[in-house]
């Protein structure tokens, strides 16, 4: 990505989500965690990369971490603007998952590859 793209504001929420692991830990922090229930949650990421982003995420001032990792407010506010993103996506798209024939590594038919808990809404029980 050029120089500018990297500091230009309105790119910036592209920059965050268009790492592979970045939408889905997002998603798993509605609730704060621990670094092992992380694991359990986002079980198709390796350690490895889990610690690589949720370092990346804490430098965005994304997530937090105070015993339990959490989102910030900046993390919470990011959180809520997926739910549109989202309903666009399946509106346009046709489809909440991808096709059988061909799954892409972030999807994997997101229910089964983490936990259905990473799903549910912020203010949502």
């Amino acid at each position: 990505m050029p120089e500018d793209a990297r500091s230009c504001p309105r790119l910036y929420p592209i920059r965050v989500l268009s790492r592979k692991w970045s939408y889905p830990i997002i998603k798993a922090l509605s609730e704060p965690m621990g670094f092992s229930d992380l694991q359990r949650e986002l079980r198709f990421i390796t350690n490895h990369i889990l610690t690589r982003e949720l370092k990346l995420l804490q430098q965005e001032r994304i997530v937090e971490q105070r015993g339990r990792y959490q989102l910030t407010p900046a993390g919470k506010a990011l959180y809520e603007a997926l739910e549109p993103l989202e309903q666009w996506s399946v509106k346009h798209a046709g489809t909440q998952h991808c096709p059988p024939n061909r799954k892409c590594s972030t999807c994997l038919s997101y229910p089964q590859a983490i936990g259905a808990r990473a799903f549910v809404s912020i203010g949502k029980k």
